[in-house]
């Protein structure tokens, strides 16, 4: 008899082991893997009393697991790279989240991509709407999400030293837990809830909306 209950409720998991320079976001399918993977494996005796964990104490073991186990290999691979030079792409490494939760906003806020934001796109990053249009095309059935492709296409063209040295995720982890980070989040989020009330007149500038998320609170 396999030791059950229902599937772990949604949690916050780093997936910093399997996403480009260990992305950080709200998803629950590393969690719900675990949790079958551990199920399969663990089975009652008859003589055995059948007290099962409780889902919550399991997503919080996960979850505590997976946080040690990345902050092992984000310390083992920090001293691959200088402590400047990786301050440096931490910097880099938050300034083009900025843009894309700048990025993001726009493209929800619109509905689609303006002539202004895809000239913007173009200049800052070219190449990039080539390379989101090509996976569009190879993967039809999916719903578009433009800021994915874009946190993909950044990570792989803009951090190629990190990934080469063996120091992606290190760069990764100390990233997504920098203040900075925490700020631009927040401001992001408080925009995204007034903007589908009350959609701006027009939509800043990416320097006027980075300027107003790094201000201190």
């Amino acid at each position: 008899m396999l030791v059950g209950g229902a599937a772990p409720a949604e949690v916050t998991v780093s997936l910093d082991a399997l996403r480009p320079l260990g992305v950080s976001y709200d998803v629950s399918f590393l969690a719900v893997l675990l949790w079958r993977r551990q199920n399969r494996r663990c089975t009652v005796s008859p003589k055995s009393p059948r007290y099962p964990m409780k889902p919550a104490s399991k997503n919080r073991t996960t979850e505590v697991a997976l946080g040690r186990r990345s902050q092992k290999v984000a310390e083992n691979e920090s001293r691959l790279v200088a402590r400047d030079l990786l301050d440096e792409a931490i910097t880099k490494f938050i300034e083009w989240r900025a843009f894309s939760y700048w990025l993001r906003l726009c493209v929800e806020t619109d509905g689609t991509v303006s002539v202004s934001l895809a000239t913007t796109l173009q200049d800052r990053c070219p190449g990039f709407l080539q390379y989101a249009a090509a996976y569009a095309s190879q993967h039809p059935s999916e719903k578009e999400f433009l800021w994915l492709r874009f946190l993909e296409w950044t990570d792989e063209k803009l951090f190629q030293t990190a990934i080469a040295e063996g120091w992606r995720h290190a760069l990764g982890y100390y990233a997504t837990r920098d203040p900075r980070m925490d700020q631009l989040r927040a401001y992001w989020k408080c925009c995204r809830q007034t903007w589908k009330l009350q959609p701006p007149a027009s939509l800043p500038i990416f320097e006027s909306w980075r300027e107003s998320a790094f201000q201190p609170r």
